[in-house]
């Protein structure tokens, strides 16, 4: 999407994704300053939902594990 749009991400940022929005946030982008609170509460946000996918995963491979074993 960066490579298509462009640093700017479209209008209003309508295609911005969870990793530059993370950055623009943090770090302000031109004219805009950043906020270091609303950067580390979408780190966090991230962190979870990838935490969940982690956990799904790990789940679903050890059921499997079990399975074929005797």
């Amino acid at each position: 999407i960066y490579t298509a749009q462009g640093a700017l991400a479209g209008p209003n940022y309508s295609t911005d994704i969870l990793g530059t929005f993370l950055y623009r946030a943090f770090f302000g982008f031109q004219l805009q300053v950043g906020d270091p609170n609303m950067g580390a509460a979408i780190a966090t946000m991230m962190f979870l939902i990838i935490l969940g996918g982690v956990c799904v995963y790990l789940f679903l491979i050890q059921t499997r594990l079990r399975r074929y074993q005797f």
